[in-house]
């Protein structure tokens, strides 16, 4: 604080002037020109620093949102994303010519839309933290939509995120041979004399396919040409890939206690038959060979499709029914635990025990599926150095049938009938009544003949259960 020399006067009394100099961070380079109003207590919650870093960011978060609202066609007129394809059109058809007859021209057209556009743009000071989150959140469901057509075939082309299913690298390999094998008829109307296919004409093609993806004659077209039978079949034999959707399952029935196990209904009907599926997992120890001994952290020997721990097929039991159902499970009669893909029961014999033990391939008749050492790149039956997981699938019917007071054996090849369980007992007060009546009948010598002496107690007959 300092005072001014400049403005002193004459009489004594009047008062000093001072002059307020304005803080360090009021200068007008550092000082910031955005301003977040406050409209909810989400900006009490948030730092200073990310409400500084989101109002500045807004205005070009603000222009992607509108780029990629008409990438997308979701702006407000559909005729504004019409026009960024038309003009796409027109730079590729006609840029070489514009540029080669007028390129410097071209340059200073375009500085004057850089100083048109910095004129143009106006920072806006009322903007809410609600409006810049509102914009973020529309900005990343468009980049969603955008992208979701990329997204969708990688899916296709890339590994499954679980071990329970196959891996679908294959899919990639015959894709890239039955490319390959197109290379001759690429050639053939690529080159002189068709020339069919051009490289501006590759551009025009990959551009207006991207910018009109989303469009609504573009999702209509496509959804008529895919009803095509013979489309989707051409589409199948030159890619290799299963372009149509499979099948939904079908639905689960209800039931009361949760099973670990994988069922799949055949028929809604009483007495319907169900398929119950394990899992056997092993790894591959050096110098040990395949045992059933896991990480930690890992999966257990013996799961579901949903890699929860379960029992082996020799201690699994069936799932118990609500008390007063009048159903149980019993298992098909004549069926036992089978692989799934394996000749026979799944087991190699001694000769490949042996080969497990010493860490040998498997048999392909065994069922099993091979994995690395993160099951992944899951190939069936084909077993190699850089393997150390495989599991199979066991499977094994069960029925829904009516309870008829007969209970099942273990193996599912014998009924035997329930015990009779014998009737309740009577009260107590029952007891003692029917105690004192059989007193008092055996006191009367006249009426029964039978005489009693007085010395000696009486004694009731013994009781029967009833």
């Amino acid at each position: 604080m300092s005072s001014s020399t400049d403005t002193a006067t004459d009489s004594p009394n009047a008062p000093p002037t001072i002059a307020a100099f304005s803080p360090a961070s009021a200068s007008v380079v550092s000082r910031s020109t955005f301003q977040v109003h406050q409209k909810s207590p989400l900006l009490v919650a948030t730092p200073p620093q990310v409400t500084r870093a989101l109002s500045k960011a807004f205005p070009w978060i603000q222009q992607l949102d509108n780029l990629f609202a008409l990438l997308t066609w979701e702006s407000k007129d559909p005729w504004e994303s019409f026009l960024v394809v038309a003009a796409f059109w027109g730079i590729a058809l006609y840029g070489d010519t514009l540029l080669r007859w007028a390129g410097n021209i071209c340059v200073v057209v375009l500085l004057i839309a850089g100083m048109f556009l910095r004129h143009y743009y106006r920072r806006d000071e009322g903007t809410t933290l609600d409006d810049i989150l509102a914009t973020l959140n529309r900005l990343n469901h468009r980049v969603d939509v955008f992208l979701s057509p990329c997204v969708a075939l990688l899916n296709i082309l890339s590994s499954e995120k679980n071990a329970t299913t196959a891996t679908t690298r294959p899919a990639l390999t015959t894709l890239f041979i039955r490319i390959l094998l197109l290379t001759p008829i690429w050639l053939a109307i690529s080159i002189w004399p068709l020339h069919i296919i051009t490289p501006r004409r590759i551009v025009i093609f990959s551009g207006t396919l991207l910018l009109s993806w989303h469009s609504r004659p573009a999702k209509v077209s496509r959804t008529l040409l895919w009803r095509s039978t013979t489309l989707r079949i051409i589409s199948q034999r030159i890619t290799g890939l299963t372009l149509s959707p499979s099948p939904a399952p079908p639905a689960l029935p209800p039931h009361a206690s949760a099973s670990t196990t994988t069922i799949t209904p055949t028929t809604s009907s009483p007495g319907v038959k169900f398929t119950f599926a394990i899992f056997e997992n092993q790894r591959r120890w050096l110098g040990i060979g395949w045992t059933a001994t896991m990480f930690p952290s890992e999966r257990a020997a013996w799961t579901d499709e949903h890699l929860s721990p379960c029992p082996p097929p020799d201690e699994f039991q069936l799932p118990e029914t609500p008390a007063g159902s009048k159903v149980r499970w019993r298992w098909v009669v004549g069926e036992e635990w089978e692989v799934e893909g394996a000749t026979g029961n799944g087991g190699g014999g001694k000769r490949q025990e042996l080969k497990d033990r010493l860490g040998g391939s498997g048999e392909g008749g065994e069922g099993w599926w091979y994995y690395d050492n993160k099951w992944y790149d899951g190939r069936k039956g084909v077993d190699g150095w850089g393997k150390y997981t495989r599991k199979r699938k066991w499977v094994r019917r069960a029925e829904l049938v009516e309870d008829d007071g007969r209970e099942e054996e273990v193996n599912g090849k014998a009924d035997v009938p329930k015990k009779a369980t014998p009737p309740p007992l009577p009260p107590r007060e029952r007891l003692e009544e029917d105690a004192r009546d059989s007193g008092s009948s055996t006191s009367g010598s006249e009426d029964g003949g039978i005489n009693v002496s007085e010395d000696k107690p009486v004694v009731p007959p013994p009781l029967s259960r009833r």
